[in-house]
């Protein structure tokens, strides 16, 4: 997540009429202020409408046609190898990887009672 590229896209967006007004800044908290739009959100009946179907592909094609500047990384590849080294790791590494996790995500043992660290200082909600 970068911030500038977001910012620049809201922008962007904001100046071609398919997005909200930027009223103004909150540099020191990250936050931005936005103009309100009076609408209602769509329910699944609504997408049943060829007239709603049709201006929803209308303005999400205005935003695609966007000539936005804003870096064009290829993260594909990366992520893909990741997930590929994952996806390959030994059923030790994942073993162990569990292990590591267990106490955390409440993990049972045989009998179907919970291990872990008894003196925890987390309580299970009500």
């Amino acid at each position: 997540h970068d911030p500038s590229v977001e910012r620049t896209i809201f922008e962007s967006c904001s100046a071609a009429g398919v997005g909200p007004l930027c009223l103004g800044y909150a540099k020191d908290r990250g936050t931005r202020v936005e103009e309100y739009i009076e609408g209602r959100s769509l329910h699944c009946f609504d997408l049943s409408l060829p007239e709603v179907r049709v201006e929803i592909a209308t303005k999400l094609a205005r935003v695609h046609a966007l000539q936005v500047d804003i870096p064009r990384d290829i993260w594909i590849k990366s992520t893909l190898q990741d997930w590929l080294v994952k996806a390959l790791a030994s059923a030790e590494e994942i073993a162990a990887g569990e292990s590591e996790l267990g106490p955390l995500l409440g993990e049972r043992d045989s009998d179907g009672e919970e291990s872990g660290d008894e003196t925890s200082d987390v309580e299970p909600a009500a």
